[in-house]
């Protein structure tokens, strides 16, 4: 159960959601760049970012900060 533990608040720690929102949006910035896309694949590439910068400045990113400023404040 320690070693569970232990696990969980170095996922935290490492703040995984911020690793991976980097890689999608540069991946997704390389194939919009570099690669030839069909115009559905360009969309949908489109979309990923949109999703990940809508994460960051929308109200989840707020709800989420909200949470970590509760969990904080106990």
């Amino acid at each position: 159960n320690r070693l569970l533990m232990s696990y969980k608040e170095m996922l935290v720690k490492s703040n995984v959601q911020v690793v991976l929102a980097v890689f999608i949006i540069v991946f997704c910035f390389y194939a919009l760049a570099f690669l030839t896309l069909d115009n559905d694949i360009r969309i949908v590439f489109a979309g990923y970012i949109g999703s990940v910068i809508g994460f960051y400045f929308g109200s989840s990113r707020s709800s989420q900060l909200k949470d970590e400023n509760k969990k904080s404040n106990q």
